[in-house]
C-alpha cells in the first residue's frame, strides 16, 4: 500500500460500459508540449526529467510522484497523453495517468492505470491519497512492457470521463478548485524498487 493512503476521497468514480472509440484531441489546442523544447513552467525534481521528447518519471520505491505545467490554469478541459512503461516486476503496485485539478503538489486528482489492466481515479488531499471509492479494469489498458497507452481526461464542470486508447472506460463526479487549476502527469512505483514512466505528447484541449 502507497503512503498517504488515509482520507476519505471526494470523487465518486463509477465503472462504465466501453463507448465507442473516442479520439483523443478534438478541441482547440490550448497547450501541446511534444518536450523537444520542454514549456518552462513544468514542476520537477531530481525524479522528474524532462527533455527528448518525454517527461521521465521516476518515483522512489513505494512512492508517488506528479509533474505539472503551473504557468496554464484551467478549468473545463480535454487532456491527453501518450504513456509508457518499460519495466516492471509486479504489475499490481505501480500506474501512471494524468494528474488534473492541481493546487499544489499535494492536492490534486489523479487518472491512473495500471499494467494489469486495473483503473483508478483518486485525490489526494494535503499529501493523503485517498482510496478510490470505485475502479475497474478494462480491456482497452494495454499491459505488456515497452506497450504505449494514450490515456485521456475530459473535465466539465465537476464531472469528468477517462478515456484508454480512444475507449470510454470512467466516469466520476469530484469537487474542483475555484478558478480551475493545473493539469500534468502522476505515476508510482513498486513498493521496493523504482519504476520509469515516459510521457509524451501532452495535450490540453478546448472541451467540445
Amino acid at each position: 500500500m502507497k503512503p498517504h493512503l488515509a482520507c476519505l476521497l471526494v470523487a465518486v468514480a463509477t465503472l462504465v460500459l466501453p463507448g465507442l472509440a473516442h479520439a483523443c484531441g478534438n478541441g482547440a489546442v490550448q497547450f501541446a508540449d511534444d518536450f523537444k523544447t520542454p514549456d518552462a513552467g513544468w514542476r520537477h525534481n531530481d525524479h522528474v526529467k524532462i527533455g527528448n521528447g518525454a517527461i521521465a518519471v521516476s518515483p522512489l520505491a513505494n512512492r508517488t510522484e506528479i509533474a505539472d505545467d503551473t504557468t496554464y490554469i484551467f478549468s473545463d478541459a480535454d487532456v491527453c497523453a501518450r504513456i509508457k512503461l518499460s519495466d516492471f516486476t509486479k504489475p499490481e503496485q505501480l500506474s501512471g495517468g494524468l494528474s488534473f485539478w492541481i493546487t499544489d503538489p499535494n492536492n490534486y486528482f489523479a487518472f491512473n492505470i495500471y499494467p494489469t489492466g486495473h483503473w483508478k481515479i483518486t485525490r489526494l488531499v494535503a499529501g493523503m491519497r485517498g482510496v478510490p471509492v470505485s475502479s475497474g479494469n478494462s480491456d482497452a489498458i494495454k499491459k505488456g512492457a515497452g506497450d504505449v497507452n494514450e490515456v485521456e481526461i475530459r473535465i466539465s464542470g465537476d464531472t469528468g470521463t477517462g478515456y484508454v486508447n480512444g475507449t470510454k472506460i470512467a466516469s466520476f463526479k469530484g469537487q474542483p478548485p475555484a478558478g480551475g487549476g493545473t493539469f500534468g502527469v502522476d505515476a508510482e512505483s513498486e513498493d521496493e524498487r523504482t519504476n520509469i514512466w515516459e510521457f509524451r505528447d501532452f495535450k490540453i484541449l478546448k472541451l467540445q
